[in-house]
């Protein structure tokens, strides 16, 4: 179906972001440089609700069908006008690996006007910071990734949300400087800053954090558990299996069911064992034990 048509099929959306046709939605994915600028002149026409409207389903239609791609509408409908429809494009934009999203994502994180906007690009950039890391993303963009973060950390109030958000994204380039925002955020008093440290550890996959890690395991606050419990289960040391099973009997689900899902993402016949311990006398946790059961690497 020719775009002009598809186009004319969706002026008649509905209130319910269900009415969408989904088939239609479809044969957006992967559009040409002649047809994104078609979809351009029918987008400035649409007002803010119909566009917030039209990207939730086209997100849900992406995650539905892993074959469909919509990131050459993504990208420009990141610039739009309205920062509802710029956060829900970054939604949409999770597991694009393409330089000139982290190019658009960079420049959002310094520069736009809403501070909301620019928390869901710090959140964003997590995935080019690994890829960073990794060594498949380099030259300008790499550099600019870097220095933007940097930025960020160095003149942002360590109390925001930007902050810690930008800290956990950058936390896997295990530089002196982030050491040391890790240190400083997981002694603060805040709750949110000291999980947001927690969790920047486990990002790190660096082994040098895992004994303060592990002392969050018995912190009396749930949510530096669960997060400890996440850390652990990236980091993925062995000796810490010991640690996991503790909480395995935390008062709190979203403790235990985090706690089973890192025993089986670090794996191995011990870990195997402790989960196959659990099968018969714990009905709570057991789609949480069945799925770790399941992608567990012995």
């Amino acid at each position: 179906m020719a775009i002009e048509e598809i186009l004319i099929k969706l002026n008649h959306l509905k209130k319910s972001v269900d009415e969408f046709d989904e088939n239609d939605l479809a044969e957006l994915s992967g559009l040409n440089t002649i047809e994104i600028n078609t979809f351009i002149v029918w987008w400035l026409k649409l007002k803010e609700k119909t566009k917030i409207k039209f990207l939730k389903k086209l997100n849900f239609v992406a995650e539905d069908n892993f074959e469909l791609e919509f990131y050459e509408i993504l990208q420009f409908t990141l610039t739009d006008l309205s920062p509802q429809v710029r956060k829900e494009s970054i939604n949409g934009l999770w597991e694009c690996q393409d330089y000139r999203i982290a190019d658009l994502a960079t420049d959002i994180l310094l520069n736009d006007v809403d501070d909301s906007v620019r928390i869901e690009s710090s959140k964003l950039l997590r995935k080019f910071c690994h890829l960073i890391k990794d060594g498949k993303l380099s030259g300008r963009i790499s550099a600019k990734i870097i220095d933007s973060v940097n930025l960020i950390l160095e003149k942002s109030n360590m109390n925001s949300e930007l902050w810690r958000r930008t800290m956990e994204s950058s936390a896997c380039f295990n530089t002196d400087s982030l050491d040391e925002y890790i240190n400083i955020a997981f002694q603060s008093e805040n709750t949110i800053l000291k999980s947001s440290a927690i969790f920047a550890m486990g990002e790190s996959d660096n082994i040098k954090w895992v004994n303060i890690v592990i002392s969050a395991v018995y912190n009396d606050l749930p949510e530096i558990r669960y997060e400890s419990a996440v850390a652990l289960g990236k980091l993925g040391d062995e000796s810490t299996l010991q640690n996991l099973q503790e909480l395995l009997n935390d008062e709190d689900i979203q403790v235990k069911n985090r706690a089973i899902e890192s025993i089986g993402a670090i794996g191995g016949a011990m870990a195997k064992r402790i989960l196959l311990s659990m099968i018969n006398e714990d009905s709570e946790s057991k789609e949480s034990l069945e799925l770790a059961l399941e992608n567990i690497e012995v």
